[in-house]
């Protein structure tokens, strides 16, 4: 069975925590006392030891997918998944050092159809309890609309 966001969030909210920590963890940063063998390593682990400092004193976690996504412009192109691998292992990192504290997916995003669905696709892979979505509207095609 899943979570259920909004229970993981209101009984924190019962606590008297109300912060959500961003984690938007930009790996140049990152202290060089802090960095470990590989830049999956190094941003897993930084945001490690932040989820346990922070675990009994925030109402929610939100990692900005973008931080992670962008890995490969701001160290070696090779290092591209790494950024993913890092995003999904502090998501498993927050399940297993502060397991009632929700954490949502910063992942804004504005597409259609079947784009749309591989956003969801990749997002549903992270194990997130929500996702936080900004829909881009433009001035083109069926959107003219809307806008």
């Amino acid at each position: 069975m899943g979570r259920n966001f909004r229970a993981l969030l209101e009984e924190r909210w019962t606590k008297g925590l109300h912060v959500c920590v961003g984690l938007d963890t930009d790996p140049v940063k990152i202290p060089e006392c802090a960095r470990l063998g590989n830049i999956e390593e190094t941003i897993a682990g930084f945001n490690s030891r932040i989820l346990e400092a922070v675990g009994d004193i925030t109402a929610t976690v939100k990692p900005n997918s973008a931080f992670y996504e962008g890995v490969a412009n701001t160290t070696r192109p090779e290092d591209f998944a790494a950024g993913f691998h890092a995003l999904r292992r502090t998501f498993e990192a927050l399940r297993q050092k502060a397991p009632d504290v929700p954490g949502i997916l910063d992942f804004k995003r504005g597409d259609i159809g079947a784009t749309n669905n591989g956003y969801v696709g990749y997002a549903s892979g992270m194990h997130a309890d929500a996702v936080r979505k900004r829909l881009l509207l433009r001035r083109f095609g069926s959107l003219a609309a809307l806008a």
